[in-house]
């Protein structure tokens, strides 16, 4: 890679290169549109039409959900290829020479692409993770979702909880002792019902001691007396946004 430091830049003077899965990136699904769990490749050209690069098997659903204009199957440039010999082939028919990275692309695709000659120059910040920093109307829109349902989920635990009954140092309901586990699996219902996804991991319903524990999810029996942290941190399936609630 070419200097020591990660260069930030304002205005992009070379093709910037994306290779990653959309599902946990936020930069190549705001870029794509495109949600796919297998990494895959999108090359933002300043002059040119953005190009996306998919395998055979996502190729026909990407041309129909994708905003990129150009998209391509990795097939038309060789079978069973590896990402490496896949991106070097790409830029070499395309004729380019040089590219920018974001900071998370991988080091082994990056050395291959040197290796071949190409120069890779790291960035601090892309231009899709500048973009994503103002919000359209759908966006908000998308955020107020994802808010509201963080909101149904909070009031479904809280509900549970006001209506306990107490039988000495325990928390009850209906003759049982109420759990950590009971109040998280309310609220994982309650967030699937409203169209998310739980893949940021469980939500915390921490009590006592264990609500001083930072990020402490919480288990077993919820004492009476005693605080109870619930964090709540949904993620909408379909539009991709996120919210977090905390109480």
């Amino acid at each position: 890679m070419t200097g020591n430091k990660m260069r930030n830049t304002t205005a992009m003077t070379k093709p910037l290169l994306l290779v990653s899965e959309s599902m946990r990136n936020a930069d190549m699904y705001y870029a794509t549109r495109f949600l796919a769990s297998d990494p895959f490749m999108y090359l933002h050209r300043p002059h040119e039409d953005n190009l996306l690069i998919v395998s055979q098997m996502e190729y026909e659903r990407a041309r129909k959900e994708s905003r990129v204009k150009e998209i391509r199957s990795s097939l038309e440039y060789g079978y069973d290829l590896k990402m490496e010999e896949l991106i070097f082939t790409v830029l070499r028919e395309e004729g380019i020479h040089a590219i920018e990275v974001p900071g998370y692309f991988p080091l082994y695709l990056a050395e291959a692409v040197l290796g071949e000659g190409i120069d890779v120059v790291p960035v601090e910040d892309v231009i899709m993770t500048r973009e994503r920093e103002v919000k359209n109307e759908q966006e908000i829109t998308a955020i107020q979702k994802a808010q509201r349902a963080c909101e149904t989920a909070m009031a479904r635990a809280l509900t549970i909880i006001t209506h306990a009954t107490v039988n000495g140092e325990f928390l009850m309901e209906h003759g049982e002792h109420l759990t950590s586990e009971r109040i998280k699996a309310d609220i994982e219902h309650a967030l699937i019902d409203s169209g998310c996804a739980l893949d940021s991991g469980e939500p915390i319903v921490a009590c006592g001691a264990a609500a001083a524990d930072p990020h402490c999810t919480g288990q077993g029996p919820l004492l009476a007396n005693e605080p109870i942290i619930i964090d709540i941190f949904p993620r909408l399936k379909v539009e991709r946004y996120c919210a977090d609630m905390a109480l």
